[in-house]
């Protein structure tokens, strides 16, 4: 499998948005992640340098222009951005921002995230 890690330092998610003058969607990949990658959506800062990440996870080998069925987005938005305070992540610049999933993902929140 290609090396998708960057060559830059370990950081929290918190601080890779810093470093990528707090601009939003970005990708990161975590230490331990050699097949995925995640898409950071949204930020909230609690007391710095932690907070909450929100984003979702794919397959390092996701190709945009390939339609997924629903079962595919279900389990992509389900899975949980943990530890995204700890030291273990990167920026991944090899990746292009996948545009469909992040607008995919913006309407599966819409619709999942409305206040009962």
């Amino acid at each position: 499998m290609e090396e998708y890690f960057e060559e830059n330092e370990w950081d929290n998610i918190f601080q890779l948005w810093e470093k990528n003058n707090e601009l939003l969607p970005f990708i990161v990949q975590r230490w331990t992640w050699r097949g995925y990658y995640a898409v950071i959506t949204d930020i909230q800062i609690t007391k710095w340098p932690y907070g909450k990440a929100k984003g979702f996870v794919l397959p390092i080998n996701y190709k945009d222009e390939i339609e997924y069925d629903d079962s595919f987005w279900n389990k992509v938005f389900s899975w949980n951005l943990s530890c995204a305070g700890c030291y273990q992540w990167k920026i991944l610049n090899s990746i292009p921002l996948p545009q469909r999933a992040i607008q995919k993902f913006m309407k599966y929140n819409e619709r999942h995230n409305k206040p009962k």
